[in-house]
């Protein structure tokens, strides 16, 4: 008897769940495949628990399930490709996120879904700014489909829009317009602080920007005054990994301050936060080198090595899914290069790829 009810209470949390995790999912007809409902609830899963590498394998077994028995009909597609996008942008992976999400947006253009497409638009408008910075029109038009969708769903007063309107704004920024950037980021203010209140991480997210805008302007303690606007948010709302980027950020406006200790101690407070919640992921490998950086500049050598190693480790396990880590793994070398030449070449000891493989391996 016990064991029946055991089973029993099993099945019925798997139903939950399966109905918790579905993101909208309608009923999908299956051939041939009785492994799928799993693979949906494993791909779901991973993905909330933001184990991204884990949800894209199984969301590219569904994909390829789809092509192999040509079901699955147009939202359930759309849904699909949307999470590989934000699988892909979570590495980065910029060419297969815009891709995905492209083919999204095109589904739901299809069938006139403004819901799941204004998370497309506005994650295609942030893409296109990084991938050709050089040319805003992309991203502009993006963006603003964003907020056409968002007032069509959600009504022109919601904080989605104002959402989009951060990203028209992220967009002038990024091209120095900054009078523009400006308009876009205080119609974003009113429309969010009217929406959420003043305690919402749209708004932490909005002062995070401010911060960012701040930073590039080259307005130092503006910046910084935003950003811990946006710590105190995110700290009190409990949204570890976007506090975790606030002091990514600001160590890195200390370091151009030149105010070192202090940018030291804000990066070992994200590299203890992302540790303590187990997020590992490029971030934290910016600041272990960021701290490498300046540990290297102050001649700390014990410390600079060892960050040095920590962040080649973090981007080692995102190589080959994200090509930012890739990168990151050459500019290490670079740097060690150069720290080597400062410290270590008068040893003679084999020259520096022998050095270089022995510290990064022991």
């Amino acid at each position: 008897m016990k064991k029946i009810t055991k089973k029993f209470v099993w099945i019925c949390i798997f139903i939950l769940l399966l109905c918790g995790c579905q993101k909208r999912r309608t009923t999908i007809t299956f051939y041939g495949g009785t492994d799928v409902p799993l693979w949906i609830l494993s791909a779901d899963y991973a993905f909330e628990q933001r184990d991204y590498e884990t949800a894209l394998l199984y969301y590219q077994k569904i994909e390829k399930y789809y092509d192999t028995y040509n079901t699955g009909i147009d939202i359930e597609k759309a849904i699909l490709f949307n999470s590989m996008g934000q699988c892909y942008y979570s590495f980065p992976d910029i060419e297969n996120a815009i891709l995905y999400f492209e083919k999204s947006s095109g589904l739901c253009e299809k069938i006139g879904d403004d819901e799941l497409n204004f998370n497309n638009y506005w994650y295609l408008a942030d893409l296109y700014n990084v991938k050709e910075p050089e040319n805003s029109m992309q991203a502009l038009e993006y963006g603003r489909k964003a907020q056409e969708s968002a007032e069509r769903f959600y009504g022109k007063e919601s904080s989605k829009v104002g959402k989009a309107y951060m990203c028209q704004g992220e967009v002038y920024m990024t091209h120095m317009e900054f009078d523009k950037a400006s308009e876009c980021f205080e119609k974003a203010r009113k429309i969010v602080e009217k929406a959420e209140g003043k305690n919402s991480d749209s708004m932490a997210y909005l002062y995070f920007i401010l911060g960012e805008f701040s930073n590039k302007k080259e307005e130092y303690e503006e910046a910084l005054a935003y950003y811990q606007e946006a710590e105190k948010i995110f700290e009190a709302n409990e949204n570890y990994f976007k506090l975790g980027q606030v002091y990514r950020d600001k160590g890195g406006v200390y370091t151009k301050t030149e105010e070192y200790e202090e940018a030291i101690a804000t990066w070992d407070k994200c590299i203890e936060l992302y540790e303590k919640n187990n997020i590992i992921d490029t971030d934290l490998g910016y600041c272990h080198f960021g701290k490498a950086l300046v540990a290297a500049y102050l001649d700390k050598k014990d410390m600079a090595e060892e960050e040095f190693v920590k962040a080649h480790k973090i981007y080692e396990s995102q190589s080959g899914k994200s090509k930012y880590a890739d990168e990151m793994i050459d500019s290490i070398k670079e740097q060690l290069e150069f720290y080597y030449k400062k410290h270590y070449e008068e040893y003679k000891n084999g020259g520096f790829e022998i050095w270089y493989e022995k510290l990064i391996t022991e």
